[in-house]
């Protein structure tokens, strides 16, 4: 879904400005979008096994967790599959882009030179973990738990793998209260913080009720019109939730909605 160049101002008000490629004086002037980018490297070796680097942090700040109804919570059973998911992390950190199975497909692997748009909001929860899979239809999904494969989405495998690792954010009694019947009154889900569908990061990712990750997708509408680092910066202040949403724009992501 593409989404048009008018700009957070465009909400809070502000007069026309000329259109412009460069930073500009005034923050909140309409019409100039900061196209400018930092190359960021995605330092696998962090990552092996699920890891997460900012473990701690994530944990301090997720969501309070309660049971989401009485009933038996139907959870999404491949969040058990964590030997599974651990090896799926590990070979797409290890694998090159470009590369080929067996069967002449392209390889899904993670991006380790990213190049980020510095009118991202500031955070610091880190760069994302995006996987370059086939697309289906509109989610990001993979091969998961089986040698025939079953549709599961990549940040199932991202936090499957991490409730093994050494720096869990969630333990496996978590996992057991994510719903997989989402329209169920009170269910939980897994939410990207960072509003990069194809993220598999588990410092990216909160189990909390459904309606809270619907509000995102807003925060995450707006913070991608931002047409710099100042605007987006606003964005992120206002934002009602905790934790906060944040996301990373780069060159080649498209957003998960």
């Amino acid at each position: 879904m593409m989404y048009s160049r008018v700009g957070v101002s465009a909400l809070i008000g502000s007069h026309t400005a000329q259109h412009s490629n460069s930073r500009m004086a005034n923050p909140y002037n309409i019409g100039a979008i900061d196209q400018t980018t930092t190359v960021v490297r995605i330092n696998a070796p962090d990552f092996t096994d699920g890891k997460e680097p900012l473990a701690q942090l994530a944990r301090a700040e997720r969501p309070p967790l309660q049971q989401p109804y009485a009933a038996a919570p139907d959870p999404i059973a491949k969040l058990e599959y964590g030997a599974q998911a651990q090896a799926k992390i590990n070979a797409w950190l290890s694998t090159q882009p470009g590369t080929r199975s067996a069967n002449g497909r392209r390889s899904p692997y993670i991006h380790r030179r990213l190049h980020r748009y510095n009118r991202s909001p500031q955070h610091n929860r880190g760069e994302c973990l995006l996987v370059s899979v086939k697309k289906v239809s509109d989610d990001f999904k993979c091969t998961f738990m089986s040698a025939k494969g079953s549709d599961s989405y990549v940040h199932h495998v991202g936090l499957a793998a991490n409730m093994f690792s050494v720096s869990k954010v969630y333990k496996r009694k978590h996992a057991r209260m994510v719903s997989h019947r989402k329209n169920r009154q009170g269910a939980l889900t897994l939410s990207h913080l960072c509003g990069n569908g194809s993220c598999c990061r588990a410092g990216h990712l909160a189990i909390e009720p459904k309606r809270v990750n619907d509000e995102r997708t807003v925060c995450h509408t707006i913070l991608r019109r931002a047409e710099n680092n100042a605007q987006a910066n606003l964005v992120q202040h206002l934002c009602p939730h905790q934790p906060k949403c944040f996301t990373n724009l780069y060159q080649l992501n498209t957003p998960y909605y």
